[in-house]
Order: structure tokens, then C-alpha cells, then sequence
């Protein structure tokens, strides 16, 4: 009877060991099996990376949905693009077996060039400048360059400064390639109605846009739109203080935006966009009417206090320097990116970029005068490399452009 309970006892030991070291064995196969998905995770993570700096270094040699194999290790990447405004969205995704690491990124073009502080078409009138008027940058100006007048009668307060040298602009300012909004079948077009009911609207930039038809309604108070949708309408879109939009594209002939709104969008127009005072447009925004001679009377008007981070562009495709068309920036104002106006501008706030134009237009009481700016302050030199979205196309209608990150999605 003892020699029985002995037995039993010795094979509970060895159930116990056996117990012990078959979860002992299996601890360590899953910690073996943890740490070999951490680093197939770590090297899929680096291939994404790859993956974008070779669409950086390779990208007009890569189709919309492209897959590559790096470096022919069985690790596959594929790369989709498609634009966003003056950006585009890439969709990067790199694969190992059933393991998948997805990345998505909102880029844009930079030039590979220094741009100027301003280019003045050469028209055949010189620059005025005037007042506290500031230039910090080199300058393409016509050939009879530029004069400091004064228009104020107080010689003390009459004290511009140009900082650069200069060189003669052609009678055409340089060429730029303006992205068109696609509302073509690729996105869901759905009127506005059916989303009246909901206070908050998000699309992920991993999906088509959605596109929100306006037409005959205006947005409900309070309205909130995130993430890949475009507002879109036949009439005027009016933007108001109390609404929310972020990352979006809006689309209209007019559109308005109202006094205190804080948003970040990009605005395109076939005739007039109105800036309302102490508006703030976080980038990557922009601001951008164009379209072809039939629109008459194109304007841009950025009001006091407000600041817009991003590129303005103004004009229509030409072969000729057209005045027509007018951007004005109040005093007060500030532009943080480059001013494009293939038309009249007149400047009284801040520039903190390059800035683009035909002619320049000063109206005061006393009058109107051409090709002069006073109390402004234009400076290439404060903009950051990191704001893309703007490329100057070369003579030979080619762009010199690579890419960037403007920001994760």
C-alpha cells in the first residue's frame, strides 16, 4: 500500500514537471513568435519609409497604384496616389505574408529653385514705392527698375526700404500649372439634405471623396466637415465663424468667409472669394480663383486681421499679361506663402512669401495710382521650406518639382 501511494505520488511529480515545462516551452515559442512579429513589424515600417522616399526620388515613373519590390526580399510595397487640391494623398502600404503596415500622408511640390520676393511683369512702367514699404529679397522688376516716391507729404513718415537687388522680368509671368477639382464618378456625390441631421461629417482619406451637393442650401448653423470631402455648389458657399472644417476642399463661384472663422481648407473659385476680418486659414490651406476669360471681374479680398497660411493665385490660362482681375490685401492682413496674381494687386498688409503680378494698384483718397505700393511689406526670406503646395513651371513648360510631407493622416 505504501509502495502504491509512492508511485502516485512520483507520477504527480512528473505530471507536474511535465505541466511546468510544456508551459515553459510554450512561453518561449509565443516571446520567439512576439518578438519575430515586432520585427517583421519594425522592418515593415522602415519600408514604408523607403517606399516614400523612392516616390520622392521616382515619382513620374511610378503609375497611380503602383507595387515594388525594393530590395527582392519578398517584402512587397504598393504606393496610391491621388490629388487633393494643389496636394496629393499617398496611400502606402508594405506586406509581408499576412502581416500589413499602412501609412497615409498628405504631400506637395517644392521647387527646386530660390524663388524672388517679387516679380513685377515688365510692362513698361517702373515700381513706386512709398511710405513704410518693405522689400527683403532679390526682385525681377522692368527695365527701368524701381523709384521711391512720396505721396504722403510728410517726409518723416515716407521711409521705404528695399533690401535686394534686382534683374529685368519678362512681359509674362512665369507659368504655374493650377489643379482642377475632379467631380467625376470616383467620388459619391450626395445633396446636402440628407446630412442635415448630423452635426459632425467625417470621410478618411483611405476612401473616395465625398462630395456634398450645396446647391440651393446653405451649410446649418454649427455645421462640421472633416477629412476627404468636397463642398460644392452652383451658387455662393458662405462659410460662418460658428462652423468647423478641417482638411476639406470647398468649390463654388463665390465663395465667403465670415468674420472670426478658424479652419484649415482649400478654396477654390470661379469668380470672387471674400475674406472676412480676423479669419485665420491654418496650412495647408490656399485660396485660388481661376478660370477662363468668361468670368469677368475676378477678385480675392483678404481683410484686416486676418491671416491666411498658404498660397493665393489669381488668373485665368493666357498667353498674354492680362490686368484684369484683382487681388487686395488690407492693411493688417498677412499671407504666409507665396501671392500669385495674374491681374492688379493691391497690397497694403503682409507678405511672408514670394509675390507674382502683373501690375500693382494703390487707391487712396487722393486718388489712384499704378505700379505702387505703400506701407507694405513683402519677405521671401521668412517663409519656410516646409510649406510646398506652389511650383513655378520652367520655360519649357516642365515642372522642377520633388515632393515633401506637408503632414500624417
Amino acid at each position: 500500500m505504501q509502495k502504491a501511494g509512492s508511485l502516485l505520488y512520483a507520477i504527480y511529480i512528473c505530471l507536474l514537471i511535465s505541466i511546468l515545462t510544456g508551459g515553459l516551452i510554450l512561453l518561449l515559442s509565443i516571446n520567439r513568435d512576439f518578438s519575430s512579429r515586432l520585427e517583421i513589424r519594425d522592418i515593415l515600417i522602415d519600408r514604408c519609409e523607403s517606399c516614400l522616399e523612392f516616390y520622392f526620388l521616382n515619382h513620374s515613373q511610378i503609375s497611380s497604384s503602383g507595387h515594388l519590390d525594393l530590395f527582392g526580399d519578398k517584402i512587397g510595397c504598393t504606393i496610391d496616389d491621388s490629388d487633393w487640391g494643389i496636394f496629393k494623398v499617398l496611400n502606402v502600404a508594405s506586406h509581408f505574408k499576412k502581416d500589413t503596415i499602412t501609412k497615409k500622408v498628405l504631400v506637395g511640390k517644392k521647387g527646386n529653385g530660390k524663388n524672388p520676393a517679387l516679380y513685377l511683369t515688365d510692362l513698361g512702367e517702373e515700381l513706386k514705392v512709398t511710405g513704410n514699404t518693405k522689400i527683403e529679397g532679390d526682385m525681377l522688376l522692368p527695365k527701368n527698375g524701381y523709384k521711391k516716391i512720396n505721396i504722403l507729404g510728410n517726409n518723416s513718415l515716407n521711409k521705404p526700404l528695399i533690401n535686394g537687388s534686382y534683374t529685368t522680368s519678362d512681359q509674362m509671368l512665369p507659368e504655374i500649372q493650377v489643379p482642377e477639382i475632379s467631380l467625376s464618378s470616383n467620388g459619391k456625390r450626395t445633396p446636402y439634405s440628407k446630412f442635415k441631421n448630423t452635426s459632425a461629417i467625417y470621410s478618411g482619406f483611405d476612401q473616395n471623396p465625398l462630395i456634398i451637393d450645396l446647391d440651393a442650401e446653405t451649410l446649418s448653423k454649427g455645421a462640421s466637415f472633416k477629412g476627404k470631402i468636397i463642398l460644392v455648389s452652383k451658387d455662393t458657399i458662405t462659410i460662418r465663424e460658428d462652423m468647423k472644417l478641417q482638411d476639406v476642399i470647398v468649390s463654388a463661384p463665390k465663395v465667403i468667409v465670415e468674420d472670426n472663422f478658424v479652419g484649415r481648407i482649400q478654396i477654390f473659385a470661379n469668380k470672387e472669394i471674400e475674406f472676412g476680418e480676423n479669419v485665420y486659414l491654418e496650412y495647408p490651406s490656399c485660396a485660388i480663383v481661376w478660370s477662363d476669360p468668361s468670368f469677368f471681374d475676378k477678385s480675392i479680398h483678404v481683410s484686416n486681421r486676418t491671416k491666411v497660411e498658404g498660397p493665393i493665385i489669381l488668373g485665368e490660362p493666357s498667353k498674354y499679361a492680362s490686368t484684369e482681375g484683382e487681388i487686395t490685401v488690407d492693411e493688417g492682413a498677412t499671407i504666409i506663402g507665396d501671392l500669385y496674381c495674374r491681374g492688379r494687386l493691391q497690397l497694403k498688409g503682409t507678405v511672408l512669401g514670394s509675390v507674382y503680378t502683373n501690375k500693382f494698384l494703390l487707391k487712396t483718397k487722393n486718388g489712384e495710382y499704378t505700379n505702387t505700393l505703400m506701407n507694405a511689406t513683402i519677405d521671401a526670406q521668412k517663409l519656410s521650406e516646409q510649406q510646398l503646395g506652389f511650383v513655378l513651371l520652367n520655360r519649357n513648360g516642365f515642372e522642377k518639382v520633388s515632393y515633401g510631407i506637408v503632414k500624417q493622416l
